[in-house]
């Protein structure tokens, strides 16, 4: 995650459910990059892949913000 002047408070490698508060990012604003790694030899591993994308989830309690 980076928050808007670039600044990337935490790294997380573990699967999971995750919480960010604008305190810890240091910003009302933040990106979220995820990178998804494959063996592109190997269907049955990029369709692995594919299922990891397709479960993550973003929410944002009361809906988006303003």
């Amino acid at each position: 995650m980076w928050n808007e002047d670039q600044y990337t408070p935490g790294v997380d490698y573990e699967g999971g459910a995750y919480k960010f508060t604008e305190e810890e990012v240091g910003s009302r604003y933040m990106m979220v990059g995820i990178r998804v790694l494959v063996n592109s030899e190997d269907p049955a591993d990029v369709q692995k892949g594919r299922d990891l994308q397709d479960a993550i989830k973003v929410e944002q309690p009361g809906g988006p913000g303003t």
